[in-house]
Formats: C-alpha cells, structure tokens, sequence
C-alpha cells in the first residue's frame, strides 16, 4: 500500500501540516473500550471531543434529546454567504470491540484538523464537524442533527470518515456528484479509489454509512473507508493493533486537503433542495456519482465523466475493430475471418472461450474447496466462519487463486494443439526454423487475432453493460495493439539490419518489450483492482466472486503471453525447455526424436505444457493444503 510518513508533531512547517502523531494522541485517548450508544464510555468520548474543540476556539454545540449524543462544531469562513462544507464521523462503536478504526480514527482525524484550520490561511466558506452518534443504530446521530439542528441547512457538502477493517489506506468508495469526484482529483495528494467500488455499493448491498442521510438531505458528499482486512470488522480486533503507521496521515491529508479546495469554492450550494417532510429517514437510496474514476496506484487519480468514458471506449473499440478487420493488409496477417470449423483464428477463438471457462471454474471450485464446511467449532464453543479466517491470509488465497486460474486457462491449450497435430491446420510440420511470416507460424498469428477479437467483445459488452468499470477492458485493448504495433515495428528494424552483428541482441529486447510491457500494464491495473474489490466481496462473505474476478483477470494476462511466447523467433527459449522435457518422456513407439534444430512441433509444445500444468497443480494443491491449515 502507498502511504505517507508520519508527520511530528514537533514539525515546525509553515503552513502547519497534518501530524499523525498528534492524530494518535486523540485516538489513545478515545479508543479504549467500546461506545456503544447511550453508554458512559461514550459520554466520556464526547466529552473529551468538545473540550478539545473549544480549546482550539471552535464554536461548538452539543445535543441529542436523549436518544443520541451529537457534538457539532463550526468554525467561520470570510465570505458572505452562510454555505459550509463539513467532515463526519461518528464516536459510536459497536459493544464487541472499542472500534478503532471504526470509527475512532475519523473522530481523531477531525480534531486534528481542528487543530489546523485556526492556523491556516482563512477559507471562504464555513467549515463544520460532525461527531455523530448512533451511527451503528441506523445512524440516528446524523438523522437527529439533519431533521432538528439549524446549522444543517447551511451544509453543501460533507465528507464522511468510515472505517470497516483495518486502517491501513483510506479509499474512496462512493460519491454522489462530479462535484465530489473532481474536487478529489484535484486536490488530493494521496488519490485512491475505483468507480467499480461505488457500483458494488449501490447493486449489492454491502451497508450503509451516515453518507446515506447527508444524500437524502440534498448534500453532495462522499465516503472514505478504510477498508483493508475486513475480518477485524466489528470485532474486538478493531483496536489500535490494526491502526497501521501512516494510515491517519494519508487520511489526514486527503481530508485536509479536500476540505480546503471545497471549501474555496465560491458559488457552492446544495446538491439539490427538498422537502424535509417527505424523506423517507433510515432508507438506503442508490448513491451514484456519474463518474468514472480510479488510481494508478497511489500516484494519480484519474476521473471523468461516463459519458467521457463512453467516447473514448467507442474510439478503442472502432481502432481494434478496424484492426482486425483490416489484417489481411498488415504484416503477420491469418489467413481469413471467416470463422469456419477448419479456420485458425476460429478455432483459436473457441480455445479462448473455453480457457476463459476453465479458468473461471478452477479458480471457484478452489475456493468452495478452501472454505468447505462453512463453519467449525472453537476451543470455548463459539462457532468461526470458515470464510472469516480464509480472508485473513489475503495475499495467499490471491496467489492461489492466480495459479489455479492458471492452471484451467493452460489446460485447454494442451487440448488444442492435440487435436491440431491431427489435421495441421494451426502447426504445418516444418523441418527448419520458419521466418516469421511462413505458415508454420500461423499458431501464433492466428492465437493474436482471436486474442483482438476476445478482448474487443469484452470491451463492447463491458462499456454498454458497466461503463463505470469499462476502463481496465479498455486498457487491456490498449497495450494490445501497443504491443502488435510495437512488434511491427521492430521487425521491420530487424528486417533491414539482419546482416548487422546485434541482430541476436536486438532480438532480445524485443521480447523483453512485446511480453513484459504488456504484462505488466494489463496484470497489474487488474491486481490492484482486485485488491480493492477483495473487500466488498467479503463483506458479502461471497470469495468466490473474488476467485472469479482473479481468474478473468489472470485469462486477459494469459492471452497476451500466449501468442507471443509462441512467436516464430522465441521458440528457441522452448525449444531447450522442449529438449529437456522429452528426455524425461518416453517416446511413442515408432516415434523418432526431433533435433534441436528443428522448428518447434506440437508434440513439443505438449510436453512443454504438460510439465508446466503438472507444476501448477503440485503447486496449488501445495497451497491449499497450507490455507487449509491456516482455517
């Protein structure tokens, strides 16, 4: 994860920054026993929360009727009109844990900017903080300040502070308004946060935050969550222990900064007016902020709209599709598209759809296995989920669901050049190396070309289906023809300089190029997208929806390899893998062994993915019995 150090609070900077040692000062202070509502533990906090407020000289107010104990602060901006921008968190816990980070490290976030804003430069509008109670009671804290205090009319704009794990980064997870979602980008230093976490949250289900009733009111805002390592979730886990360095100063930051830009921003007003009597309180309404927005991991933030992401999706679409369609002019060109039972591409396309299936099945079938039965039996008694104590070793079941999927994307492979060393349609046997535009190469050709064709209906299917999510189809199809266009190019460079005495080097580096750049920018966008869609899945306690997010995304890496690992030139590198491999295997009787210096066969690719499967299953079944284990 990308955070930020810890800043001291001996920090002597001008203007003052955020210091996460002050911020955890607050949160040793209030996050030492659990808060439910109306509890002594929880008067206490509040109190404490207003005492510091006032000692930085914010006006606060403090009220709840009895049911709730709210702690309400403004402090004043220079402009004319009475427009505020406010910060929530609530001080409530659930009773089975003292809840750190849910949500005690929003509240010590908020005083620390407390601390802040008095020392700042002035903003234009009036800031306001809300310590909410009742927030794990259908957020009755924010519905009482909504429906009873004046000050709630004069909010535009809320940021929410939640916690539902560990707090190790805080992402943004839902908004409600481009407002929001460009201000973010704009202003941030730490970005992070997928538009796909804001579909999940609205098609699924997954809870609600005091967010819920801000948007009700009318309020643009968004929610921050922490939401790493969802098993401490309201347990007595979620303690300072699971309150890693660095996590309140990304916070911190982040809301510092965002509070400023807003705040800033003259003309702002309410997403919208309405009529206070008709909202139905304690609902949860489809929260949607027309945007499309994700990270490249921690460094920039890009958003736009959907409608942006609509044309730039066509315009990839319309570039892919007219690649395709004109190949028959371009070098390595198939023989034809007319998707015939006896036609390559066609019958590389059906390995794909298939591969694509395994994959999928492999990898859920895994994780039923993983996780079977659902539940057992503690040393005192209590019963633990199976599912629970599986999330709890992240990192291993992702690594092992990339393996199996693996495993099921390479067993169709096997299959097909089975089948084809029949009829030879894909592999015409050859006795000397072919040059890359022959027909023995028309395995690879052929594999690249339905390659195009998949990831383009994935793209299509995607962008009419979940624009929010159509950008990691989108730059799949990208680094595609990025990397066919860059093999265009430097093969017609080796074509002009094949006499030269690098030739051998050249050749070298562009493999590196055509395999390990498009590798790297199709697995790893998708990787720290599966990351963060770990925890809406187990939040649903649904990891098998993460097994199959892992498997798509290891099937679109797996195809971009394939046609280039058996690229024409680059069967040397299999060739002695082939060699070795058939020395360990008996041969057919009648059968003779093939040189060195032959092209490579489709016995050899078989024997080559024979031994690569037989390590993949040695490896998952390895893995599994560890996180068996570990459940």
């Amino acid at each position: 994860n990308v955070v930020p150090s810890p800043v001291s609070k001996t920090d002597l900077s001008t203007p003052p920054l955020f210091s996460e040692e002050r911020s955890f000062e607050h949160l040793n202070e209030l996050a030492t026993h659990p808060r439910p509502t109306r509890s002594s533990s929880l008067t206490q906090a509040a109190a404490y929360v207003q005492a510091t407020l006032r000692s930085y000289g914010w006006t606060v107010s403090r009220s709840g009727g009895g049911s709730v104990d709210n702690v309400i602060a403004r402090f004043d901006g220079n402009g004319a009109s009475r427009v505020g921008v406010a910060v929530s968190a609530h001080m409530d816990s659930v009773s089975a844990g003292p809840g750190a980070t849910d949500d005690c490290v929003g509240v010590a976030v908020m005083l620390e900017i407390a601390r802040l804003l008095p020392l700042s430069d002035p903003l234009y509008h009036d800031v306001y903080l809300l310590f909410v109670d009742g927030e794990e009671s259908q957020m009755r804290g924010s519905t009482y300040f909504l429906k009873t205090h004046p000050w709630a009319d004069e909010i535009a704009a809320v940021v929410n502070l939640e916690g539902s794990g560990a707090a190790i980064r805080e992402s943004l997870t839902r908004a409600n308004s481009r407002l929001m979602t460009t201000s973010y980008a704009q202003s941030v230093p730490h970005p992070h946060g997928h538009a796909l976490a804001e579909f999940l949250y609205a098609k699924m289900n997954i809870g609600y935050t005091d967010l819920d009733m801000y948007h009700l009111y009318g309020m643009h805002g968004m929610d921050l969550i922490f939401t790493d390592q969802r098993y401490v979730y309201h347990t007595d886990q979620d303690n300072i222990d699971h309150v890693y360095s660095g996590a309140q100063q990304h916070e911190g930051d982040n809301v510092w900064a965002i509070v400023r830009c807003l705040a800033n921003i003259e003309g702002l007003t309410k997403r919208e007016d309405v009529d206070v009597s008709s909202i139905q309180w304690y609902s949860t309404p489809t929260i949607y902020s027309e945007a499309v927005y994700y990270d490249i991991p921690g460094q920039k933030f890009i958003e736009l709209s959907i409608v942006a992401q609509y044309g730039i999706s066509s315009m990839v679409i319309v570039l892919g599709s007219a690649l395709v369609i004109g190949q028959k002019w371009i070098p390595f060109k198939s023989a034809s598209l007319t998707f015939r039972s006896r036609d390559p591409v066609f019958r590389c396309f059906v390995f794909i759809v298939l591969s694509f299936l395994s994959s999928i099945i492999f990898a859920v079938a895994l994780d039923f296995a993983a996780v079977y039965p659902s539940s057992s039996t503690s040393n005192d008694g209590g019963v633990i989920e199976t599912s629970e104590k599986w999330q709890k070793h992240n990192m291993a079941r992702i690594i092992l669901y990339i393996f199996t999927a693996a495993l099921g994307g390479f067993l169709p492979l096997i299959q097909l050049i089975r089948m084809d060393s029949k009829v030879k349609i894909l592999m015409p046997t050859s006795a000397e190396s072919p040059p890359p535009g022959s027909d023995a190469n028309r395995l690879e050709r052929s594999m690249f070309w339905a390659v195009m064709i998949w990831l383009l209906l994935g793209l299509v299917v995607t962008t009419a289906a979940l624009p929010q999510m159509a950008y990691a189809p989108m730059w799949t199809v990208v680094f595609a023809v990025v990397a066919y266009l860059i093999e265009i190019g430097l093969t017609a460079l080796l074509e002009r300089y094949e006499t030269d005495s690098w030739i051998d080097r050249l050749y070298l580096i562009r493999y590196c190029i055509i395999i390990v750049v498009p590798l790297i920018f199709i697995l790893g966008p998708w990787i720290f997208l599966i990351a963060d869609v770990c925890y809406f899945m187990d939040a649903l306690q649904r990891s098998y929806a993460t097994a199959a997010l892992i498997a798509v995304a290891c099937h679109s890496s797996l195809l971009m390899s394939l046609p280039l690992l058996l690229r024409g030139p680059a069967t040397s590198v299999i060739k002695s893998a082939a060699d070795l491999t058939q020395s360990l295997l008996p041969s057919a009787p009648g059968t003779n062994s093939i040189s060195s210096s032959q092209a490579v066969q489709p016995n050899r690719l078989k024997a080559v993915y024979k031994v690569v499967c037989l390590f993949l299953s040695c490896f998952v079944l390895l893995m599994l019995i560890v996180c068996r284990a570990m459940t």
